[in-house]
């Protein structure tokens, strides 16, 4: 492993200036834990040699490509998320009345109503929010 780690050092130009490296499947030919140790090795050689960053090309590829199950994660957090919409502006009067509970225990499940349906519109419309920014490449 080291004579091809050294080998791929010695052929890139030292005087080029790298500003992101790539790694894609490198030591196919060995097994799992072995691949996975010697590819830790070569990113931090890499690193080390041309001070850059060196990341693995899956790695890129799960952070800026909008893959086929991003759609469908956007797709139902979407619909949850105007499903609440929709129920809560179409029974407007319904919710005000629940909410202005006049009993303790009434107000106590308001509070925890409130308390679940907030955090939870909130991730699901933060998640759709970051997908769709995604999709349209603003990161």
């Amino acid at each position: 492993m080291e004579a091809e780690t050294k080998h791929l050092l010695n052929t890139l130009d030292g005087n080029v200036k790298y500003n992101l490296v790539a790694i894609g499947n490198v030591f196919t030919t060995k097994g799992h834990a072995a691949q996975i140790r010697m590819r830790r090795e070569l990113i931090a050689s890499l690193s080390d040699k041309l001070h850059t960053p060196v990341v693995e090309a899956e790695e890129l590829e799960k952070t800026y490509m909008f893959t086929f199950k991003q759609a469908i994660k956007f797709a139902v957090f979407l619909v949850f998320a105007m499903g609440i919409i929709i129920s809560v502006l179409t029974h407007q009067g319904t919710m005000l009345s629940f909410v202005h509970a006049s009993t303790l225990s009434g107000k106590v499940i308001a509070a925890v109503f409130v308390v679940v349906l907030v955090p939870l519109y909130a991730f699901l419309y933060g998640n759709v929010a970051k997908t769709l920014l995604k999709l349209v490449r603003i990161e």
